[in-house]
């Protein structure tokens, strides 16, 4: 089993990512739409609205996870909601959701 590395999204992984997050989407039964996943990731990025975590398998990209901020009121702090997970079919098995769950 190779190492998996898990590197915080920003810009300079876009053109890795888009394939990842169409096939997510794809996964949910929506069509492929590689120019608005670009715009929906970049306006995530640019406006610092969401936090995402790439998973990449023998500089392989094999997985992400996208973390939402909101807050808790009962407990007066900052949460982060886990909105998506997907780890591509080749990879699963590999313990790269897990990575991306504890990362």
């Amino acid at each position: 089993m190779s190492k998996i590395t898990l590197t915080r999204v920003t810009a300079d992984h876009l053109d890795t990512l888009i394939p990842l997050f169409d096939a997510y989407r794809q996964f949910y039964a929506q069509r492929s739409d590689l120019d608005g996943v670009r715009h929906f990731l970049t306006e995530r990025l640019i406006r610092n609205e969401s936090v995402m975590f790439l998973a990449s398998e023998d500089s392989q990209a094999t997985g992400f996870a996208q973390l939402y901020p909101t807050f808790s009121s009962l407990s007066m702090n900052r949460v982060w909601i886990l909105n998506d997970l997907f780890v591509s079919s080749s990879a699963r098995g590999h313990g790269v959701g897990s990575a991306l769950l504890q990362e």
